[in-house]
């Protein structure tokens, strides 16, 4: 009876992470309640080339843990369809569909808005309607997530603690993702297909540029992938004095050692509020 007791909370708090990529698909199920519960497992699409709704399809449904009741389910999607919407300027939410629809002009997306609190704005980014259906039949009651949003609530926190502006580098396995703050305001959000540490750098010094960081008074920071760090820091050091690591986050290791793997902008999750 005793561990029959303590089976069942740990299942009601049971949670499902879904990142889905163009090429594939990463779940973990994780009570945060617990630490070392974070289960993960990353799913290659068998076929490529395919529209991404039926790759989707066809791994929910090849795995039958990710058809299971969770107590909440959250989904992150990587899309380079969004944009940012700042809360000063449009409170109103019939008011900021507009943005989106002039920046994919005859797109025929469904428009999913997350609230980013700590940063007062909003993110709107586009689904095809066919995944967005299969998402709301197969996940009832979850919540979309761009991966620029849990990235820009997690980062928002540490970007405060000095009055440098701060760049972060999110390093994945094909893309990387770029976010600027200073004094509390997102300054710059996106996201660029690199693979090499050429390609990176280029990306994160033309982007320093463009916002006018100061390359010897601002602050560089590396996420993601750390096994990327020390070529990319190579690259970096001769142009941006102060390359550092983002800082050792107990939270996040506590949750277990598959975090080390696991794609930082979904581990965020318990860290970023939504």
């Amino acid at each position: 009876m005793k561990n029959n007791k303590s089976e069942t909370p740990s299942r009601q708090n049971l949670q499902l992470w879904v990142k889905i990529d163009s090429d594939s698909l990463y779940y973990a199920t994780i009570n945060p309640l617990e630490e070392n519960t974070l289960q993960g497992h990353r799913l290659p699409f068998s076929d490529q080339g395919k529209p991404l709704e039926e790759a989707v399809k066809k791994c929910v449904h090849n795995n039958p843990e990710l058809l299971q009741e969770y107590d909440r389910t959250y989904i992150v999607v990587d899309t380079p369809n969004f944009t940012f919407v700042p809360e000063e300027l449009e409170k109103e939410e019939k008011n900021r569909r507009p943005y989106y629809d002039f920046c994919f002009p005859g797109h025929h997306d469904v428009v999913v808005e997350n609230r980013l609190p700590r940063n007062h704005i909003y993110l709107l980014f586009g689904l095809d309607p066919n995944l967005h259906a299969f998402l709301g039949r197969t996940f009832p009651g979850a919540t979309l997530l761009h991966p620029l949003s849990t990235l820009a609530e997690f980062l928002y926190t540490h970007s405060l603690d000095r009055e440098e502006a701060k760049a972060y580098l999110n390093l994945r396995e094909k893309r990387i993702d770029i976010l600027l703050f200073k004094q509390g305001r997102l300054l710059f959000g996106n996201s660029f297909d690199a693979t090499t540490p050429e390609e990176i750098s280029d990306y994160a010094l033309s982007v320093g540029k463009q916002a006018g960081l100061d390359r010897q008074e601002d602050l560089l920071y590396l996420v993601g992938e750390i096994g990327k760090n020390a070529a990319i820091r190579e690259k970096l050091h001769p142009y941006i004095r102060s390359v550092l690591p983002l800082p050792y986050i107990p939270q996040i290791l506590r949750l277990g050692r598959e975090t080390m793997t696991a794609p930082f902008e979904l581990i965020v999750l318990p860290l970023c509020g939504l």
